[in-house]
């Protein structure tokens, strides 16, 4: 599925006057988990400031040595995650530039009884609006595997108003200003044509469209910059630098609103997104969404997103509803790699697909329009994204999964 979501950042820097993002947590430990948070504070944290919260807990045994791993999703959809040594300062760089954490560290070792783990939360000025309402769970386990901690943490905008894919502090919350004043983006809403091109980022031992969802050129820079990481197991689709992406010419017969989430075999929820999960033994895709039985009568769905379109395409009704045509399959890494070059090697960053280049491409490639509202103009990163599509000697098709026919229909 789409499972990192917007968006390359683009928008202006929030204007003073409060723009918070509150803070709503819970400590999601059980009976079995030695270390329980009772306390955290401050409850909310200022765009474009740096903010030092505290978590106060107990734990009811020794613990010599731990790792920890943090976890962001947007609904049920990890779009971050990290791991680390529990016992270690560290900075952590949050996806698509939205800011940095600086993580303290347990003083380890840890005795039973009152414990503390504290952190810094920069977030920068700008923040692209899906990034604003997410869900953050930070788990940690001991050397010898038991659960260590569990604290989850909902965040919510707070004096923030849309500005194009972003939120900025809203200028009514400030003294003065009428919140009439103050223009409203009008979301579109339009079909996609019934004739549509996609792409789709996912593991090179699957083709095809079916039980699967896809994007248009737009729809995908909305998202694609997150899938600047390592491989993952549990989020098998994220990763730009292992993966491939095919490109399809896909007809439908009409579109529907009841868009499918479907999730690649492997894919692991924690918390309450485990009804998501996805067995790793599965042959197809798990999808999750529809209202009523997937049959050959299901049509195609769509969701706007970032300007674009996202898809899906119920498998039951592939040939009736809907039909593809395979066009490109290529790396994921000659896509970014051939961004990272005409954004001038980014050399300040490692060998490696991450999100330090994906920052610096966004900053080199991606421009804004300095007034309200904040529109992106990707036009160079559509020139060399179409680049790599036609030119087979620039990106070279790679093979298909076993017997899998080129054409899809």
């Amino acid at each position: 599925m789409r499972r990192v979501i917007s968006s390359v950042l683009i928008g202006a820097a929030a204007s003073s006057g409060g723009g918070t993002i509150k803070l709503n947590w819970s400590d999601c430990g059980d009976s079995s988990t030695h270390g329980h948070i009772t306390s955290l504070s401050p409850t909310s944290v200022a765009l474009g400031t740096k903010t030092s919260l505290s978590g106060k807990g107990k734990v009811d045994e020794a613990i010599s040595a731990a790792t920890y791993k943090v976890v962001a999703k947007e609904g049920f959809i990890p779009i971050f995650s990290h791991t680390g040594d529990a016992c270690k300062p560290e900075t952590i760089k949050l996806p698509a530039g939205a800011g940095e954490i600086d993580m303290k560290g347990f003083k380890c070792p840890l005795s039973p009884g009152n414990a503390e783990l504290d952190l810094d939360l920069t977030l920068s000025s700008k923040i692209p609006a899906k990034l604003a309402r997410i869900t953050i769970e930070l788990t940690a386990k001991t050397s010898s595997g038991d659960k260590a901690l569990c604290v989850q943490i909902k965040t919510a905008p707070e004096n923030l108003i849309a500005d194009g894919e972003n939120l900025i502090a809203d200028p009514s919350s400030g003294e003065g200003v009428q919140r009439s004043s103050w223009p409203r983006p009008h979301p579109s809403s339009s079909a996609p044509n019934k004739t549509v091109t996609t792409y789709h980022l996912f593991q090179r031992k699957y083709t095809g469209l079916a039980n699967k969802d896809a994007g248009d050129f737009t729809g995908d820079a909305s998202f694609i910059f997150l899938t600047f990481n390592p491989f993952e197991a549990g989020n098998p689709e994220s990763s730009m630098q292992h993966n491939i992406i095919e490109m399809s010419t896909v007809n439908v017969e009409d579109w529907s609103r009841e868009y499918l989430k479907c999730n690649a075999p492997g894919a692991v929820y924690n918390g309450q997104g485990q009804g998501m999960d996805c067995p790793s033994s599965n042959t197809d895709y798990c999808c999750t969404g529809n209202r009523s039985a997937l049959t050959a009568e299901t049509l195609p769905a769509y969701e706007e997103h970032g300007g674009g379109y996202w898809f899906s395409f119920p498998k039951a009704s592939e040939g009736k509803k809907w039909t593809e045509k395979l066009q490109r399959r290529i790396n994921g890494s000659c896509v970014g790699n051939a961004w990272r070059k005409e954004a001038g090697g980014c050399s300040q960053c490692g060998a490696d697909l991450d999100q330090c280049v994906a920052s610096c491409i966004q900053s080199a490639l991606v421009k804004t329009s300095d007034h309200w509202p904040h529109k992106a103009d990707y036009t160079k990163l559509r020139s060399v994204w179409d680049k790599a599509f036609s030119d087979k000697t620039m990106c070279p098709e790679q093979p298909l999964p076993g017997d899998a026919p080129a054409i899809i229909v």
